[in-house]
């Protein structure tokens, strides 16, 4: 019977005793979808806070890195551009002397030209963006051909009405890219540093040859930045994932001034640091759903997955701060 009676007398130190007898993980792991563990989570260590808002950031960076790797594995296969082994070969016999030098293509004093090889515009030698090129309207080439099917001629601004793909050997940037709509990259010349006219024509010698040198310049140009591109990625998601923690665990924070004013207690203050602690655990769970239904769907855009991240994780810091205060206003 005493110990009933101190039982009562003592609820919060009989709470306390469950908190301690509780497995760290598996309150942070319940704090996804349990208020109560959510609340325990405030007195868990910081460096565990810390590797739970690592891993949802990173959860929430995968599918756009996974779209990333796909986008580039997709322009890197030689399947998606029809026609590009004869667009090479043609260049091979008309291109004259180069070398890419300090990242640029160095043509030894030649002139640009354009040739048309089937469906391909084959553009070497330019200093313009290639980007600009899709804006170009004009009326067919007037040159004389250089050789069966292809043509050359000096100025870009006489390229066809509507291009089919374009095979791009600037001045600054190498680029490739088939129909509107379809595959297609523009990359730097860095990562072909030491690649010359040489190397191309007897490349051009042998078909198997060429396919190799093809598909190694298509893998190259797309993979090149791929590392950095995934850490900014990764380090973007926690800047944009950190400052939504901070928002949301300032927020419900600031319930203990309304808790304050329901229990008369006009001295509590607010605990953002705690706060902050138990919106990193709680939204975890969210961060992970995002994670997996980017993953399975790819087909989800970054701006639907983003929404769907900040309305959950919204709400479950929205049913934390509910259940504060149905539990202030039972007491």
């Amino acid at each position: 019977m005493i110990a009933r009676r101190q039982d009562r007398k003592a609820p919060d130190r009989l709470i306390e005793a469950g908190e301690r007898n509780t497995i760290p993980l598996w309150n942070a792991l319940r704090s996804w979808w349990s208020n109560v563990a959510a609340e325990r989570c405030a007195s868990l260590p910081w460096l565990l806070a810390i590797v739970f808002f690592v891993a949802s950031s990173l959860a929430l960076a995968l599918p756009f890195a996974a779209g990333r790797w796909r986008e580039a594995s997709f322009n890197a296969k030689t399947a998606q551009y029809p026609g590009l082994g004869a667009a090479f070969m043609a260049l091979a016999e008309s291109s004259g002397e180069f070398a890419v030098h300090d990242g640029k293509l160095i043509t030894k004093g030649a002139a640009p030209q354009i040739l048309y090889v089937g469906d391909w515009t084959v553009v070497f030698g330019e200093k313009e963006d290639p980007g600009a090129w899709n804006a170009y309207k004009g009326s067919e080439s007037k040159a004389q051909p250089a050789s069966p099917g292809m043509s050359a001629q000096p100025a870009p601004s006489a390229a066809p009405k509507a291009p089919g793909a374009l095979l791009w050997f600037g001045e600054n940037w190498f680029a490739i890219r088939n129909r509107p709509g379809g595959a297609g990259f523009v990359s730097s010349w860095q990562p072909f540093e030491g690649f010359n006219d040489g190397l191309l024509k007897r490349a051009a010698q042998n078909r198997q040859t060429m396919a190799d040198l093809i598909e190694g310049m298509l893998f190259t140009a797309n993979f090149r930045d791929m590392g950095s591109s995934l850490m900014t990625l990764f380090l973007l998601m926690l800047v944009q994932n950190g400052v939504y923690i901070l928002i949301l665990g300032f927020l419900l924070s600031l319930s203990a001034l309304r808790l304050g004013r329901l229990q008369k207690e006009p001295s509590r203050k607010i605990e953002p640091a705690k706060a902050i602690k138990v919106a990193i655990f709680a939204i975890a769970g969210p961060a992970f759903l995002t994670g997996l239904a980017g993953l399975a769907i790819p087909s989800l855009s970054t701006p639907m997955l983003w929404l769907f991240y900040s309305l959950a994780a919204g709400i479950r810091v929205l049913a934390i701060y509910s259940a504060r205060y149905q539990k202030a206003v039972r007491a």
